[in-house]
C-alpha cells in the first residue's frame, strides 16, 4: 500500500449474499502508478452479522 503515495485512487466496496443468505463484503483499492499502470489490491473480505449490511 506504500506505492499509492500521491497517486489517484479509489476504494471499491461490494456486498453479496450467497445461497444461504449470508452477506459477504469485499473491500479493494484501485490506483494508477507513475507509469500510468492501473493496479488493484484486495484489502479484505468480511461477513455481515446483523443482516443490515453493517460491517462489524
Amino acid at each position: 500500500m506504500n506505492n499509492i503515495c500521491d497517486s489517484y485512487f479509489t476504494t471499491l466496496v461490494d456486498e453479496s449474499c450467497d445461497v444461504s443468505t449470508k452477506e459477504q463484503f469485499v473491500v479493494a483499492v484501485r490506483f494508477v502508478e507513475k507509469l500510468s499502470q492501473v493496479i488493484e489490491r484486495f484489502i479484505c473480505i468480511s461477513h455481515g452479522y446483523d443482516e443490515a449490511s453493517n460491517m462489524q
